[in-house]
């Protein structure tokens, strides 16, 4: 009897871990779209951040998400200037004469 109460509680303790380490890592997810929204970026510039490795997600269910280390890592690189480049300004085309 007592082997069959402390198998009772072994599986409830497991599954309450279970569930509590699911529930971090949902919660330290976010979806790329509303990443997006709320950090102004376009669809196409978040296109190229993942086709040039600056900005990593994870792909569930055909739908992409950032992990909360993937936040931190991509504001830590953009912030020591890693991805910092010289602004392109445009020159002024020389009108030409008739």
């Amino acid at each position: 009897m007592s082997t069959k109460i402390e198998l009772a509680e072994d599986t409830e303790r497991d599954s309450k871990t279970s569930r509590t380490a699911s529930h971090s890592i949902i919660a330290d997810l976010i979806s790329l779209r509303t990443w997006l929204l709320q950090n102004d970026v376009s669809a196409t510039t978040a296109w190229r951040w993942r086709r040039d490795g600056k900005l990593k997600t994870v792909n569930i269910n055909g739908r992409a998400y950032l992990t909360r280390e993937a936040r931190v890592e991509f504001l830590a690189r953009a912030v020591s200037g890693e991805f910092a480049q010289e602004p392109v300004v445009p020159k002024r085309e020389e009108v030409v004469s008739r």
